[in-house]
């Protein structure tokens, strides 16, 4: 007969390891739900230090 104690922390260890890979893949998911606001706010950024470089480029001939 197996151990009562053995299978109730052999549970207790599976539920854990179960509870930490579902806030591993939520908090992956979370980091890539906001990569959009970012990507478009580095976008903007990139598009205004171009108009600025073109127009010191211009104000430099």
């Amino acid at each position: 007969m197996t151990d009562p104690f053995s299978v109730a922390v052999s549970v207790a260890g599976i539920l854990s390891l179960g509870l930490e890979i579902c806030k591993g893949i939520v908090k992956y998911g979370d980091a890539w739900r906001g990569s959009d606001t970012e990507i478009a706010t580095l976008t903007l950024k990139a598009e205004q230090l171009s108009h600025t470089l073109g127009h010191l480029k211009k104000s430099a001939r």
